[in-house]
């Protein structure tokens, strides 16, 4: 399945995203097509690769960002709100209380984007086969 999907990045930028307002990333516009259907989404390098200037994306890159996608979709899959937001430490203050709604939100949308080219069992399908290049 994996082979079948045309995975296209674009540098969109250098920003200190909302979950580390101490270190820049480099972010990305992840495009990513199956069977004619495309969608997109948002991957934030790790601060290691904005260190090294590490701009181009490689192949593992592409793999990795797309891994990093479907893992925030199967968590809409896998829990509910509340389950979230135990499983995931925003439990305390009304502030963790809001950055955990805000990140299942978030979550939700990835989710519905991805709806639009995959069944949820493809997802898990996808998630296994690449973590099995990963191995």
């Amino acid at each position: 399945m994996l082979e079948n999907i045309k995975i296209n990045t674009g540098l969109m930028g250098i920003i200190k995203p909302n979950w580390d307002n101490k270190n820049d990333h480099f972010k990305y516009r992840i495009s990513i097509t199956y069977n004619g259907i495309r969608t997109s989404f948002v991957y934030y390098t790790s601060v290691m690769d904005y260190r090294e200037n590490k701009r181009k994306l490689t192949k593992h890159d592409k793999s990795f960002s797309l891994q990093c996608f479907i893992n925030d979709c199967l968590i809409c899959c896998d829990y509910d709100i509340e389950e979230f937001l135990i499983e995931f430490g925003h439990t305390g203050n009304s502030t963790e209380l809001k950055q955990g709604f805000t990140a299942f939100k978030e979550c939700k949308k990835s989710l519905k984007k991805a709806l639009k080219l995959f069944t949820e069992d493809e997802l898990y399908q996808l998630s296994t086969e690449i973590y099995k290049l990963e191995l």
